[in-house]
C-alpha cells in the first residue's frame, strides 16, 4: 500500500488543510482589526487637524488664539444655523 492512499497520508492532509483555514481566519481578523485601527488613526488624525486649523488661522492673521477659536466657532454655528456670517441673515 503507497504513502498516498493510507490513512496516514488523509491525517496529514487533514492536519495541513486544518491549520491553513486557521491562518486564513486569523489572518482576516487581523486584516479587518488593522483595518479599523487604521480608521480610527484617520478620523483622530482629522479632528487635531480641526482642532489646529483656527491656530494656524489667528497665528496668519496675528490674532490672538482666543480670538481666531471664537471666529471659527461662530463660522460653524453660523452654517449649522444657515445664516450668512457676514450678513447675519438666514440663508434658506
Amino acid at each position: 500500500m503507497d504513502f498516498l492512499n493510507s490513512y496516514d497520508c488523509f491525517s496529514f492532509v487533514c492536519t495541513v488543510v486544518s491549520t491553513l483555514l486557521s491562518f486564513t481566519k486569523t489572518f482576516e481578523r487581523a486584516h479587518a482589526e488593522n483595518v479599523k485601527q487604521l480608521e480610527l488613526e484617520k478620523k483622530r488624525a482629522q479632528a487635531e487637524a480641526e482642532q489646529e486649523k483656527p491656530k494656524l488661522t489667528a497665528h496668519k492673521k496675528g490674532e490672538s488664539l482666543e480670538l481666531g477659536i471664537l471666529k471659527e466657532k461662530a463660522k460653524l454655528t453660523a452654517h449649522k444655523k444657515g445664516e450668512s456670517l457676514e450678513l447675519g441673515i438666514s440663508g434658506r
